[in-house]
């Protein structure tokens, strides 16, 4: 009896080796190809700038973040502005990327 015990933990202890190696290896794939997806995104990805534009009239927030590709709330942020209402001759910093 001593020896067929032993030989099921034997077993058992295989197969919870195995199906710990099996989570292990799919674990380990998905960090891999994870890390290549954000090392292929980076070094694809455009910098990003700032400059100055002068508003003209008719010019609106949504106008030059469409113009330039970022956001109203960003361009609220970057320059320091609650208010939606912007005035012909005003400077704004805009981002672009390149």
């Amino acid at each position: 009896m001593k020896r067929k015990s032993i030989k099921k933990r034997k077993n058992a202890l295989k197969k919870l080796f195995v199906s710990l190696f099996v989570i292990a290896a799919v674990v380990c794939t998905f960090i891999i190809l994870g890390n290549n997806t954000v090392r292929t995104n980076a070094s694809e990805s455009a910098e990003k700038y700032y400059k100055s534009v002068s508003i003209e009239s008719g010019d609106t927030l949504y106008s030059i973040a469409d113009e330039y590709g970022c956001t109203v709330d960003e361009l609220k942020s970057i320059n320091n502005i609650s208010s939606d209402t912007i005035y012909a001759g005003q400077m704004l910093i805009v981002s672009y990327y390149k």
